[in-house]
């Protein structure tokens, strides 16, 4: 699937029922929001919707076991990370990989996989938790199943409205990412 790249500003809301793009204004839209979360942590802390509150957040989807688009998407996230925090967005910026498989990607489970694959967790957490509720946030980025993935990537400005959509498998996606959030950082 190839995404349409915008470069208007500011970047756009993406309508909650079908992700068509539009730029703000009092157009009767309802944007795509990530209204509640309970999810658990690599180190099985609660990560809630006010935890993404204040700050821009990065969201995508994996599986620990997964052997085909998974490690592509970690390594573009560790390096997009890595760019990241040289431009000292470590405390503007938080990334969220949700497990697709929560019944086998257990905290302790997503912790060791972190630790052999060497993510910095700085401003990254690892998410699992009831299948319900993975399935509920990912209906906000219509991944229709839980056991559904891809390798893209969900920008969400700090009141948790989806701002962008990356496909982080092409460099040019990641820097238009990195674009993005430089706009939304300085509005």
């Amino acid at each position: 699937m190839k995404w349409v790249l915008f470069a208007l500003a500011p970047l756009p809301y993406f309508e909650a029922t079908d992700l068509t793009p539009f730029w703000g204004g009092a157009s009767g839209h309802l944007p795509a929001r990530i209204e509640t979360l309970r999810l658990q942590n690599q180190n099985g802390q609660t990560v809630n919707e006010k935890r993404l509150d204040g700050t821009l957040s990065i969201v995508s989807f994996f599986f620990a076991e997964c052997g085909s688009v998974c490690p592509r998407l970690m390594h573009s996230i560790q390096r997009f990370q890595k760019q990241a925090l040289l431009r000292g967005w470590g405390d503007k910026l938080r990334v969220y990989s949700i497990s697709i498989s929560p019944d086998h990607d257990t905290p302790e489970r997503l912790r060791d996989y972190a630790r052999s694959q060497k993510f910095k967790l700085s401003n990254w957490s690892l998410l699992t938790g009831d299948a319900s509720e993975i399935q509920r946030v990912s209906q906000v980025f219509k991944s229709k199943s839980v056991n559904a993935h891809s390798e893209n990537l969900f920008l969400l400005d700090t009141a948790r409205q989806l701002r962008g959509i990356y496909m982080s498998s092409d460099p040019k996606q990641l820097e238009l990412l990195l674009s993005d959030i430089s706009k939304l950082l300085e509005s």
